[in-house]
């Protein structure tokens, strides 16, 4: 019998490491302060929205992607609330939303009392990989819209580029289904752009979608 160990491609090993990193994440749901920076605003100049918006009058687009959409925390705090290998877990029990933070335990009403003080201009979101843990945990929020993208939260809709043919066509088929944070409205219509993204950026593949939740209300 041969026991040999079993000779695998580069390739082959990513996608086994991107499936398990999925796996992980879509276990998890985060918490982010977002706030286009004065950085981020001068940012989006013709030639950005030319090579990476679908609509280029749209505002500058909200995004689970923080090279799209600032986070308005610091790195250590983006520790806590971005990073699915933080020591951030939310879990529910008894029917209630929990945050274990460090050592401490916090209620989620208590994280958005003081997210809302302390970042009283800036957009709170909640998201997931996961729709379904998403909608359980952030349900009773208003939706800003649904974004796509890869495992790394770069985002399929506003930061992998378009070519002039990618950009008509795209416009064509997607264009009248963004809203005005240039996200799509429907789950139904992210999912059917998050296929052509694993087809147009297969580097990129397998991108997902995200429903992003406006915690400040």
């Amino acid at each position: 019998m041969d026991e040999s160990p079993k000779v695998i491609s580069v390739e082959e090993a990513e996608l086994i490491i991107t499936s398990e990193f999925w796996n992980r994440v879509q276990r998890t749901i985060y918490i982010d302060v977002k706030a286009h920076t004065r950085a981020d605003l001068k940012s989006w100049g013709l030639g950005r929205r030319t090579s990476f918006l679908i609509n280029e009058d749209a505002p500058p687009p909200f995004s689970v992607d923080k090279n799209v959409w600032s986070s308005a925390l610091t790195e250590e705090d983006l520790d806590y609330f971005e990073s699915p290998h933080s020591p951030l877990e939310f879990e529910i029990q008894d029917s209630l939303l929990k945050a274990t933070f460090g050592y401490k335990t916090f209620s989620f009403k208590a994280i958005l009392y003081h997210l809302r003080t302390d970042f009283s201009d800036g957009h709170i979101i909640g998201f997931s990989p996961n729709l379904s843990l998403g909608e359980a945990t952030f349900g009773q929020f208003p939706t800003l819209g649904f974004d796509v993208a890869d495992s790394w939260r770069l985002s399929g809709i506003s930061n992998c580029g378009y070519n002039l043919e990618e950009k008509l066509d795209l416009r064509e088929r997607f264009g009248n289904a963004l809203n005005v944070h240039h996200l799509f409205e429907r789950k139904e219509d992210a999912y059917t752009f998050a296929r052509a993204c694993d087809e147009r950026v297969k580097e990129h593949a397998p991108f997902r979608v995200f429903q992003i939740f406006d915690l400040r209300l």
